[in-house]
């Protein structure tokens, strides 16, 4: 049978985890007997070499999903004679995929809800802000997507979702509960080492992910400005658009004991994991999963993070939730963790029970079923 996958970007170097992930999931698919290639459609870096999968690059013009339509229409068209199923990525080929399937597209189509439309931002509860302009686009977007799905998502023949979060955000668009099913990104779990737990004084917090203002990294900065009497450092990892600001946020909080590390390559992450008493991921916005909280969750690392979130399902109970946009909540849980020493090492371990759950070789025989019964 043969597979291909619909895709934005791959990039094994400098990627987010969504890279890594699907790189796991062709390998895998391929290890599973299936013919495998992956098609790529807003490329800029490098393709990645020795794949043990083939790579195609095709290029879209416009990323609107109320102006590609036709553009990802024609491109799974183009490679339908060589795809008996195709898995997309849901946050930017769903509506393509849909009218692909309404206009009587022949292969199947497996959409990947792995994260939130853009536009959901404008109905958060704490919305990042755009100018006006951005904002009336954003309204327009998701009014237009909601009146859009109630004609065409019914043709796809199959969704899978990351979180019970991403479930019930695109559920709202009539998606059934009988057409989905729960398949998280793909994450190699056996490769985690040996639990280790520091009884130190000194606690070691750390951030992993993109700086930019949904991820919340400003309320932590106000948390940890909070507790000046604790020895506490705060490790920053990761670049983006709101580094100048966050640093400017820090000095004025007169934080000293903060270090920017910027990007990290992925074979050195686990270093600062390794150093690392807590991970906080504070996000903002409702986090769809959280790839670095569980690579975290890999490493024994107690986790707080906002609720209502993927990420807060994620870890279970291995670690504390705190309320969305509320530094001083979050202040309060990291003393809770900072204060507690056989708390820190009770939810390090369920920590790491709770990441075997996700191993990608579970998940893969699930995504195998879907697949095969579809062809049936």
């Amino acid at each position: 049978m043969k597979i291909t996958l619909l895709t934005t970007k791959l990039n094994l170097e400098s990627g987010g985890g969504s890279n890594i992930a699907l790189d796991l999931k062709a390998r895998e698919l391929k290890n599973m007997g299936f013919e495998v290639k992956v098609v790529v459609c807003l490329q800029q870096e490098k393709i990645p070499g020795h794949a043990p999968y083939q790579i195609l690059v095709e290029e879209i013009k416009s990323t609107n999903p109320r102006k590609n339509l036709e553009e990802i229409e024609n491109i799974l068209k183009k490679h339908e004679k060589e795809t008996d199923v195709y898995i997309v990525d849901g946050h930017f080929f769903i509506w393509g995929a849909a009218l692909y399937k309404k206009n009587k597209g022949k292969s199947k189509v497996i959409v990947d809800l792995f994260s939130f439309l853009e536009s959901a931002n404008f109905f958060n509860e704490n919305p990042v802000r755009f100018d006006i302009r951005r904002t009336i686009g954003l309204a327009i977007q998701r009014i237009w997507g909601r009146q859009f799905a109630k004609n065409h998502l019914r043709y796809i023949d199959f969704f899978t979702y990351t979180s019970p979060v991403i479930k019930k955000f695109y559920a709202k668009f009539g998606i059934r509960e009988d057409q989905m099913a729960l398949i998280p990104p793909f994450v190699d779990i056996e490769t985690n080492p040996t639990f280790r737990h520091s009884e130190s004084d000194d606690i070691g917090i750390i951030f992993v992910g993109r700086l930019s203002r949904y991820k919340g990294i400003e309320l932590l900065l106000k948390a940890v400005a909070l507790i000046p009497n604790k020895k506490i450092n705060l490790d920053v990892i990761g670049d983006g658009p709101d580094r100048d600001r966050l640093g400017e946020i820090a000095r004025k909080l007169n934080l000293t004991n903060i270090k920017w590390h910027g990007f990290v390559p992925r074979n050195k992450l686990h270093e600062y994991y390794e150093k690392a008493t807590i991970l906080v991921h504070p996000t903002i916005d409702p986090e769809p999963f959280g790839m670095s909280v569980l690579e975290g969750m890999k490493f024994g690392l107690p986790v707080i993070t906002s609720e209502n979130s993927g990420s807060a399902w994620l870890i279970g109970d291995g670690g504390l939730v705190f309320k969305n946009g509320n530094y001083k909540d979050l202040c309060n849980k990291i003393l809770e963790l900072c204060d507690n020493i056989e708390l820190r090492r009770e939810m390090g371990l369920k920590a790491l029970e709770r990441a075997k759950y996700f191993d990608y070789k579970k998940w893969a025989d699930e995504l195998k079923k879907i697949i095969v019964k579809l062809e049936q």
